[in-house]
């Protein structure tokens, strides 16, 4: 955990998520400072969410901008995060820098922008849980890649709070979910077991 007058930053183990929210505005080595802290929570939980509390946001300075876009972006891929949520007002007066920083994180991530940090973790979930859908249907015809990550899915911490949320009641009723079936996903992987060694 990292906290200072600007931002406070925790992981939040139960979402596998880095939660980054900025009290106030910052530039130069108290905003650097802050959002490197970040990028170490990221590398010492691989994968993870990063999620920006940014209803506090603020316009960045040229020369933040330039260090967000080419030291901290790139090592943020490095980390293996794919998803970076956003909680903002439904309208901000910070749009423009929204947008600036948008237009180059969607280049690398899927970005979700929500009202509040449980809005963000559900987005989170259902894009999760769409894309093991879709390798599900890839693998039900052998494929060995789209086998190996759904193995990989089916035994992580992220399979089981997906299918937690879903025994609770919390993924919409129109979603498909047939990833999330114990006795299908173990089924199709027993299938084809041999092709995966």
């Amino acid at each position: 955990m990292f906290e200072s007058k600007y931002a406070k930053i925790e992981y939040i183990e139960k979402d596998d998520a880095v939660f980054h929210i900025w009290k106030k505005e910052a530039h130069f080595a108290d905003y650097r400072e802050p959002v490197t802290a970040s990028l170490a929570l990221l590398r010492a939980h691989p994968g993870s969410l990063f999620i920006v509390d940014a209803r506090n946001g603020f316009e960045d300075v040229p020369e933040d901008v330039e260090w967000g876009f080419q030291y901290f972006l790139p090592e943020l891929v490095k980390t293996g995060c794919r998803i970076w949520g956003f909680i903002l007002p439904e309208v901000s007066g910070i749009e423009g820098e929204i947008d600036l920083w948008t237009a180059e994180i969607v280049k690398h991530f899927t970005v979700i922008r929500a009202e509040s940090y449980e809005e963000v973790i559900l987005q989170a979930q259902i894009e999760r849980i769409t894309c093991y859908e879709a390798l599900m249907h890839q693998a039900e015809n052998g494929d060995p890649e789209a086998l190996r990550q759904l193995a990989y899915y089916y035994g992580s911490p992220a399979w089981k709070r997906d299918f937690a949320a879903d025994e609770a009641g919390l993924l919409p009723k129109d979603l498909k979910r047939g990833v999330l079936s114990e006795d299908g996903i173990y089924n199709l992987l027993e299938k084809f077991d041999n092709d995966m060694e």
